[in-house]
């Protein structure tokens, strides 16, 4: 073992040997924290050639890593790998030049011209079944991440929201560090660092100068909801006196219904309610709204039209023990042919407590219209 220990390589691009069996010391310089794990690390046999003469072989910094995380797990590796400069221009006239070397955990990871100050991100928490948006203040205009191990991109349809989500479900590949950066119109850069973790505290957070919060305030790529009207209508619409009571399903002390419909503008807006009679909390793994027949065939595939949905408020994948979410989705308006249905599919995670029922056109006819923030 060596937990606590620190070994610092460094290796050039080129290396020539005159022995089968290739050690870290043929490859490497070091230095460690550990002086007496030295010796050891240095026979470490990283690479056997089996036939004489001339040969080539490429190896990666990686993989060698690897090898010695395969004998000392808990070491740290710095590679101080071959330094190189980069050089900064601005249009005022200053010029900035900076020697960059290769580290496998970073103190920093941003700095500000020219007094190469930093900020220290807040840690945002993702899986790999939710995605987690972040909400800034304004148009976002550049986005980056560290790793793959994330999956990354602006929201449809608006201009200032960022998703993300785990592209791993396990701790184990998860790396111990990457990030995510963004910058707005107006000039502000953001950054986070970002985790993983199996069930986040929170999956919406709005940026701005203070901590991340749990808030929501969406610009719309297409104006759907003026930037001012939108959480007043949300508003409206989610405490609104319940208007519809027939549709729904009850099963395995699940109670899956839709509340109330209504109209604002082009949108058509869905409050759903899901109570969980259970002691056990429910976990959603995914929620399905689509158009199907009255009369499904075997193969349906080609009959079922899906609906996207635009924008969701007070959604939770999480349902604890007697406990119950309203949420309030959003559509583009549409309606329903006479011999077709609006199916509305939910599928419990790692279980079998799935539920679905449908709506039919009959229904969205008779939706509320919202009219200057005011229930029809």
């Amino acid at each position: 073992m060596a937990s606590g220990k620190t070994l610092y390589i460094k290796g050039d691009r080129d290396v020539e040997v005159t022995k089968p069996d290739v050690t870290l010391a043929d490859l490497l310089s070091m230095e460690c924290s550990d002086q007496s794990l030295l010796p050891k690390l240095k026979t470490m046999k990283i690479l056997k050639f089996k036939k004489t003469g001339n040969q080539r072989c490429v190896i990666s910094v990686l993989k060698i890593i690897a090898c010695i995380h395969g004998q000392y797990p808990d070491m740290e590796v710095q590679n101080l790998g071959k330094q190189t400069t980069v050089s900064v221009a601005t249009e005022g006239g200053f010029f900035y030049s900076f020697n960059v070397t290769y580290a496998d955990s970073l103190e920093h990871t941003n700095y500000f011209l020219p007094d190469m100050s930093s900020i220290r991100p807040d840690t945002i928490y993702l899986n790999e079944v939710s995605q987690t948006h972040l909400i800034a203040p304004e148009k976002v205009i550049y986005i980056d991440y560290g790793d793959t191990c994330i999956q990354v991109s602006k929201a449809e349809n608006t201009e200032n929201i960022v998703r993300m989500i785990a592209a791993t479900g396990k701790v184990e590949e998860f790396p111990r560090q990457t990030n995510v950066s963004l910058a707005t119109e107006g000039g502000k850069f953001y950054t986070f660092n970002v985790d993983y973790r199996q069930q986040p505290e929170a999956f919406v957070y709005e940026i701005g100068e203070k901590r991340p919060e749990k808030k929501a305030n969406v610009i719309l790529t297409d104006n759907i909801i003026p930037a001012g009207e939108r959480d007043q209508v949300m508003s409206r619409v989610y405490n609104a006196k319940r208007g519809i009571f027939n549709k729904g399903i009850v099963r395995n002390k699940i109670v899956f219904s839709v509340n109330n419909l209504h109209i604002y503008d082009n949108l058509l807006l869905f409050t759903f309610e899901i109570e969980n009679k259970s002691k056990l909390p429910y976990d959603i793994d995914y929620i399905r709204y689509y158009i199907i027949d009255k009369k499904t065939a075997k193969l349906t595939a080609s009959q079922e039209v899906d609906q996207q949905a635009l924008f969701s408020e007070n959604y939770s994948p999480r349902i604890e023990g007697n406990g119950r979410m309203k949420y309030v989705i959003a559509f583009d308006k549409f309606t329903i042919p006479d011999e077709k249905v609006f199916r509305i599919e939910i599928n419990e995670k790692n279980g079998g407590r799935h539920q679905s029922f449908i709506v039919e056109n009959e229904d969205l006819v008779r939706a509320g219209v919202i009219n200057e923030l005011k229930v029809q």
